[in-house]
């Protein structure tokens, strides 16, 4: 019981800081990239509708990525990011 006091002392003691709302850029360079021709298609995707819970929300969704494009997926943390 002892170690749980210490450390909430400790934890109460740390000044705790906001997270900032813009982050750095991050630049990212890989090696052996693969050769791609600048009008091959990457991705081409087409959404009637995008639904969670029955809720709709976005229609109409339609993302085409050709040759070499870059994409960047930017949002706040834990907003659900993930491909």
């Amino acid at each position: 019981m002892k170690n749980v006091k210490a450390m909430k002392n400790r934890v109460q003691d740390k000044e705790l800081t906001e997270a900032p709302d813009v982050e750095e850029k991050i630049f990212a360079k890989f090696h052996n990239e693969p050769e791609i021709h600048n009008s091959k298609v990457i991705l081409d995707l087409y959404l009637k509708k995008l639904e969670v819970q029955n809720i709709i929300l976005k229609e109409n969704i339609h993302i085409e990525i050709i040759g070499k494009e870059k994409v960047c997926i930017v949002g706040k943390m834990d907003q659900g990011k993930l491909l």
